[in-house]
């Protein structure tokens, strides 16, 4: 049986995970259970530890502490934000999983009012994570950290984009302002954690060295500068040395407080890329003792930015991506079209303006001096119309009347020529056409015979 396990079977039996006693305040509890959590990842247990962890859940949550409840939910969101690291769904939920971890830290903050070795060291995993991911390829760390937790994240995926880049930053700014506020807080009350203290001030250092001497920096980041002069200022931490440096001015600084150390901690740069590196952010690296480390180049994962991700935020992210690479690469092109377009838009408008104006004129005088050369021709040709017009009309009226008493005439004459003979035949014709009727034998027939007439009456 090996010692993670011994130790797993000596802490449950009647009690809690380690010996955590629910009457510790909740700074205590949560600080307990990052301890344990930490070492089961550092001795290679940590999947019995949660097995065990997640058995005693129904009796944590019924003891109805407080204190229990938070140190159950800070383990669990850090174990969620190093499984979902490793399954690499980068930035989104990622980013959420420490902004959850931030919350669960700010609802706490009144109870830890105490340097705990536990809290620090998970920001300072949660600082290293994000220092990688911002500046993949050279990086300023004490060597404490590189052997503590960089073996978790030197294969991790590193984003080429720009944009993922600095949402990594801005995540990271929050975070050391998190730390800041804690640290004021704790210097609020009474403390004699000294060595922890200064382990305290190495972290929010590392951060501003390492934001401050990268860009662009992020807005956040002023926020995070005025915190940290706070902190500095702090009586008991005695760090007024440090207060008002810039990023640069800043790493002579730290390496002469590790110098101190005589040995036991080191300031080490990783240097991800070919070739010998002598300087960081213009500082020479061999004047101030500090080692390069190197770091073996991995290649960036291409990723499809438009294959569907399991996150909402990565998906918008990926979606923003694209059109900042668009835009990058035809945004200058198009401004340039969009600019000639309105340029040769606003010119044949004005032209169109002067040409018709010009044309207006144009014609205007164009008909003012037709009309003074053929007007007085026009105004007479147009009389002659008229007349002739009243002329036509007039003998038009004459050749109607001639003709119709031309006709009459005609007539006239025809009738006294044609009339007794065109009567005579009349009566010729209604005298044959007359009906024949047959009478009764006693009726009277006459005949008249006279003048080779036939009639019957």
């Amino acid at each position: 049986m090996t010692k993670g396990n011994k130790e797993l079977d000596d802490s449950f039996p009647g009690g809690l995970p380690g010996g955590i006693d629910s009457s510790d305040g909740t700074g205590a509890c949560i600080s307990s259970f990052l301890a344990q959590y930490q070492t089961s990842l550092f001795l290679g247990y940590r999947d019995q530890w949660r097995s065990a962890l997640l058995a005693m859940r129904t009796r944590i949550m019924d003891r109805g502490n407080p204190s229990l409840k938070y140190g159950w939910e800070m383990v669990t969101l850090a174990n969620q934000f190093l499984s979902q690291t490793e399954v690499g769904d980068f930035p989104g939920r990622f980013c959420e999983n420490i902004y959850e971890i931030l919350g669960a830290m700010g609802r706490a903050k009144g109870s830890l009012n105490f340097y705990s070795a536990s809290v620090i060291s998970f920001y300072e995993e949660l600082t290293l994570s994000l220092i990688f991911l911002v500046r993949p390829y050279e990086f300023l760390i004490p060597d404490s950290w590189h052997c503590l937790y960089f073996k978790r994240w030197e294969r991790k995926y590193r984003s080429p984009s720009a944009l993922e880049r600095f949402r990594y930053k801005q995540c990271l700014a929050k975070v050391c302002l998190s730390f800041c506020k804690m640290v004021i807080n704790i210097e609020g009350s009474p403390t004699k954690e000294f060595a922890l203290a200064w382990r305290s001030i190495t972290l929010i250092v590392v951060c501003l060295i390492n934001l401050g001497t990268f860009f662009p920096r992020p807005r956040e980041y002023a926020e995070l500068w005025r915190k940290s002069q706070e902190v500095f200022s702090c009586a008991r931490l005695d760090a007024r040395g440090i207060q008002g440096l810039r990023g640069d001015e800043l790493i002579g600084r730290l390496t002469k407080v590790f110098q101190e150390y005589r040995g036991k901690d080191s300031i080490r740069l990783v240097w991800g890329r070919q070739g010998w590196v002598d300087s960081f952010a213009g500082i020479p690296l061999k004047g101030n003792r500090i080692s390069v480390v190197p770091n073996r180049p991995t290649e960036e994962r291409n990723r499809n930015l438009r294959k569907p991700s399991r996150d909402q935020r990565t998906r918008k992210l990926n979606a923003a991506h694209i059109l900042t690479a668009f835009w990058k690469l035809n945004g200058p092109r198009v401004l340039k079209k969009m600019k000639e377009h309105r340029d040769a838009t606003h010119t044949l408008a004005a032209f169109w303006k002067l040409g018709k104006m010009k044309e207006r004129r144009n014609a205007a005088c164009i008909l003012t001096n037709f009309w003074k050369l053929n007007g007085p021709r026009f105004l007479e040709k147009m009389k002659e119309r008229r007349n002739t017009a009243h002329i036509l009309n007039a003998f038009w009226k004459l050749e109607k009347m001639k003709e119709r008493r031309n006709a009459a005439h005609i007539l006239t004459t025809f009738w006294k020529l044609n009339g007794p003979r065109f009567l005579e035949k009349m009566k010729e014709h209604r005298r044959y056409f007359a009906p024949r009727y047959k009478y009764p034998k006693n009726c009277c027939l006459l005949v008249d015979m006279r003048g080779d007439r036939n009639w019957m009456y």
